[in-house]
């Protein structure tokens, strides 16, 4: 049986019943897919082949970086009152460590022992234009 339409459902089950088979279309490929699997296969690494990324544990130096670029500024006003150390920050006024890993820490434990727990910090020096009210 030949037809020249599309196959429908009706005509796979008329074709079974009859003991004919039909013939599923080939898969669709699209060069780009054929393009990204050479390209990948490229990729990969072999074994005992070192990776190609850049580590460092500076944090001014982003990943992958190859060192031609200007180191940047922490961008956070803690780190005015903190000193880096590996992955920790010292508070430079009480002498405590915290987490400060750039990937996986923020700076808000950071901010919270300054305005909360550091009883070292000098609260006024933040905003010298407010004042602290007083009530009698």
């Amino acid at each position: 049986m030949s037809q020249t339409g599309p196959i429908t459902q009706s005509d796979i089950v008329n074709n079974l019943i009859q003991g004919e088979t039909t013939k599923a279309p080939p898969p669709l490929v699209q060069s780009n897919e054929t393009n990204n699997n050479e390209e990948n296969a490229n990729k990969k690494r072999k074994i005992g082949e070192a990776s190609k990324l850049v580590t460092s544990n500076d944090p001014n130096v982003v990943a992958g970086d190859s060192g031609n670029r200007k180191p940047i500024k922490p961008r956070s006003w803690t780190w005015e009152h903190f000193t880096k150390i590996g992955s920790r920050a010292k508070c430079n006024w009480c002498d405590v460590t915290y987490a400060a890993d750039s990937q996986r820490n923020g700076t808000s434990n950071l901010k919270h022992h300054l305005l909360h727990q550091c009883k070292k910090f000098p609260k006024e020096s933040l905003d010298p234009t407010q004042q602290t009210l007083v009530l009698q």
